[in-house]
């Protein structure tokens, strides 16, 4: 294990896909980046806090709302980024209403894992050129 990667913050993912959570922690290991998999926000207070908090909005019984309350308590501006099915529209819609810095359908999220993984920690605005559908309707 290489020096660097043990002083990059971690990434949390919050999911309890374990299949999708596999291919996103190989994704992050290509990239040296550390990542840890929740089943719960509440776990994140046992932690370091992670430098991103990516949050499967498809985790069977979620509430959207309480689940980033917890996660931003134990995060502070850590940006937290959901993903979901793009027809469920509402789950995205509530993400976004609930602070996440940004909502994502589940196939742009996974177009742009490697942008969003390299770019952990980053200040938002090294962020800000990422594209995606969002949860708005405009």
């Amino acid at each position: 294990m290489s020096t660097p990667q043990a002083t990059l913050p971690s990434i949390a993912l919050l999911s309890t896909d374990l299949f999708f959570a596999t291919k996103l922690r190989a994704a992050a290991a290509r990239l040296e980046r550390p990542l840890r998999v929740l089943a719960d926000a509440a776990e994140l207070g046992g932690m370091e806090p992670p430098c991103l908090v990516l949050i499967d909005l498809e985790t069977p019984a979620l509430d959207i709302e309480a689940c980033i309350e917890e996660a931003r308590r134990h995060t502070g501006t850590a940006p937290l980024i959901a993903f979901g099915r793009h027809t469920h529209r509402e789950q995205l819609e509530r993400a976004k209403a609930a602070g996440c810095a940004e909502v994502l359908t589940r196939s742009d999220f996974v177009a742009q894992l490697g942008d969003i993984l390299r770019l952990a920690g980053a200040a938002p605005s090294s962020r800000s050129g990422m594209s995606g559908e969002k949860a708005s309707s405009s």
